[in-house]
C-alpha cells in the first residue's frame, strides 16, 4: 500500500502538466496552448500567439488562432507575419459560409493591405475555397513552412499549396497588417507574445 501511494505521488509530482485551453472571447471555443502539426510533411511544435473572433453584422463567422513555432520569439504583429518558421493560423468556423464568400472576403482583405500583384497566387487560393462549402464546425489551416509555400487547408477535403513567400505575408497581413480584416483580431493574435 506505502509502495502505490509513494508511485501515485512520484507520478503527480513527476509529471508535467496538460496544456490548457484559450477561451476564445465571444465564442465557445476553446484552443490548445500547444500544437503538433504536420506542415509541409514535416513535424512541427507550435505555441499559441493569441486567438479572436471574426464578426460580421453581428453575427460570428469564425473563430481564429494564431500559432508560430515553440522556437520563435516575435514581439509585435509585423514580426509574426514575417516570421520564416513554422507556423498556423486555424479559422474554425462558426457558420456555414459558402467557399466563394470565403474567397471573396480574403481576396479582399489582402487588397486591403496589397492593391496589386499576386494575381496568379490569389487565383490558386480562390479556385480551392469555391470548390468547398465550409460549415460550421470546419477548420481552415493557414500553414507556412520556410521553402515548401503556404497551404490552405480545409480539414478533411484537401488543400491548395502556393510557393510564395510573399504570398504567405499577404495572408497573415489579412489578420495582422495594416488594414486588418478587424482590428480586435489583430490585438488578439498577438495577446500571447
Amino acid at each position: 500500500m506505502r509502495n502505490a501511494a509513494l508511485a501515485l505521488l512520484s507520478t503527480l509530482l513527476f509529471t508535467a502538466p496538460a496544456a490548457a485551453d484559450v477561451a476564445v472571447p465571444g465564442s465557445d471555443l476553446k484552443v490548445a496552448e500547444t500544437r503538433n502539426a504536420q506542415i509541409g510533411g514535416k513535424a512541427a511544435s507550435l505555441k499559441l500567439t493569441g486567438v479572436g473572433l471574426r464578426e460580421k453584422a453581428f453575427f460570428n463567422v469564425y473563430a481564429i488562432a494564431a500559432y508560430v513555432d515553440s522556437g520563435a520569439s516575435p514581439h509585435s504583429a509585423s514580426e509574426l507575419a514575417s516570421a520564416d518558421v513554422p507556423k498556423q493560423m486555424v479559422l474554425t468556423l462558426e457558420r456555414d459560409v459558402e467557399g466563394a464568400k470565403m474567397a471573396d472576403a480574403l481576396s479582399e482583405a489582402i487588397r486591403a493591405n496589397y492593391p496589386s500583384g499576386m494575381d496568379a497566387e490569389l487565383g490558386q487560393l480562390e479556385g480551392f475555397l469555391k470548390a468547398n462549402s465550409l460549415k460550421e464546425g470546419d477548420d481552415v489551416i493557414f500553414s507556412w513552412l520556410p521553402g515548401a509555400g503556404v497551404t490552405c487547408e480545409v480539414r478533411g477535403r484537401g488543400n491548395v499549396t502556393v510557393k510564395s513567400a510573399a504570398f504567405a505575408k499577404a495572408v497573415w497581413d489579412i489578420w495582422l497588417g495594416g488594414h486588418p480584416v478587424q482590428g480586435d483580431i489583430k490585438k488578439g493574435l498577438v495577446s500571447r507574445l
